[in-house]
């Protein structure tokens, strides 16, 4: 049985890495002085009430972000050995093995490093979100996560052409939308880490994927949705796992072989039977 860890009367998100040398390199962030997230427009689209586990995923999110980007990959090499701790509201379910060995799957064949995740009680409640629940007309069947790229502008449009209004987009953005943005048919979602020394040192991001998926799944079960729809084509997803550079490591990010563990994870995680969908899996951009 794992201890709760007692790391500051505030809740911090500690990430480590560990050289081959044995030496730790360590950073952290407030979470909440650096880290800002809003849920107030997905539950707008709500019609399933809100738990603060999905406060939680979020802030999951935020620490395999941060601590994706905040250490470089070594000079001659690709792994990492990664460890984050991480406050969480509700402890007992982050701390099931069926979800602690899932995550960890899943963002060792994302990013090709190893990780080392640990949870520990939140000391503060988050911001409660106010919410009203009501069965959305017509109903949403799917949710795709928006890049405003073309190939996610492209797998939209077939989409919508299939299910017309029963598809949901959701964008990731780091600023508060404005009236203008809830114009443009996707519900966006604020999310934003701000320390005083840039932790953006690593180009690599390989956990991307991973905090896009997460967002589409906040958004399919606050809607009640069945699936998530990968943005991207065949050649998104196989070409670059066939074609590498030098020591560099595959690119995951739309590969059936990470979407079925994210889909484990997330569905191990919130109770669900979500659907992670690649339907243009086996077309190029073209």
């Amino acid at each position: 049985m794992r201890r709760e860890i007692d790391c500051s009367t505030r809740d911090v998100v500690y990430v480590h890495r560990t050289s081959d040398s044995g030496c730790s390199i360590k950073k952290r962030f407030d979470v909440s002085r650096n880290f800002e997230f809003n849920f107030g427009l997905l539950c707008q689209q709500a019609c399933a009430p809100w738990r603060p586990i999905l406060g939680d995923l979020k802030t999951v999110v935020g620490a395999v972000e941060f601590a994706d980007r905040s250490f470089r990959r070594p000079t001659n090499g690709w792994g990492r050995q990664l460890r984050a701790t991480i406050p969480v509201s509700d402890y007992g379910e982050w701390n099931r093995e069926a979800v602690v060995s899932r995550l960890r799957n899943t963002l060792n064949q994302l990013t090709g490093d190893s990780w080392n995740l640990t949870f520990y009680k939140r000391k503060t409640e988050p911001n409660h979100v106010s919410q009203l629940c009501f069965a959305l007309d017509p109903a949403i069947s799917a949710v795709i996560p928006y890049s405003d790229g073309l190939d996610s502008y492209s797998v939209y449009v077939i989409e919508r052409a299939r299910l017309g209004d029963e598809i949901a987009k959701v964008r990731v953005q780091n600023r508060v939308a404005t009236r203008s943005s809830l114009e443009r048919c996707f519900t966006p979602a604020l999310f934003r880490i701000s320390t005083e020394d840039d932790y953006k040192k690593e180009s690599s991001y390989r956990s991307r994927a991973f905090k896009f998926l997460a967002h589409g799944a906040i958004m399919a079960y606050l809607a009640s949705a069945k699936s998530i729809i990968v943005p991207e084509s065949g050649q998104s997803s196989f070409y670059s796992v066939l074609v590498r550079n030098a020591m560099e490591y595959p690119h995951y990010g739309s590969h059936p072989e990470f979407t079925r563990k994210m889909e484990l994870f997330l569905n191990a995680l919130l109770g669900t039977n979500l659907r992670i969908e690649t339907p243009q899996l086996w077309f190029t951009k073209g």
